[in-house]
């Protein structure tokens, strides 16, 4: 497997499609979505390995999108983007649906090291 398949979803038109791609370039198969109900559809239509979310989503929140995932398929990793740098702590710590979170502006070149990780930890669980 040269990638993974990723769901990315956000609300933002011009940040979901610069941000995904960018995600592109780490992935096997992108899927993205623009509020937490098409995230959830679209998670159950492509079984993704790998889920980046904007946290501030219409209608569902990227918490309940998270809760949804994880009743579905509990070791999906779940990245969260986030507005206010000074409030990861307290997603990261409160929330056990989320993995990572992630400050926006979304630093690249940390999230590229945060998406080969998760790309290489999945080639290894395949191999």
């Amino acid at each position: 497997m040269n990638g993974m398949t990723v769901l990315y979803v956000d609300g933002a038109d011009d940040s979901r499609n610069r941000l995904a791609r960018f995600i592109a370039g780490y992935t096997e198969s992108l899927f993205t979505a623009r509020d937490g109900r098409e995230g959830v559809l679209a998670f159950i239509a492509c079984r993704p390995e790998l889920v980046v979310a904007d946290v501030a989503l219409l209608g569902q929140d990227g918490r309940h999108l998270a809760a949804c995932i994880r009743n579905l398929q509990p070791a999906v990793p779940i990245v969260f983007l986030a507005g206010a740098p000074g409030n990861l702590a307290d997603f990261e710590e409160f929330d056990p649906d989320i993995d990572r979170v992630l400050a926006r502006p979304v630093d690249l070149a940390a999230f590229s090291r945060l998406l080969a990780g998760y790309r290489g930890v999945l080639r290894d669980s395949v191999a």
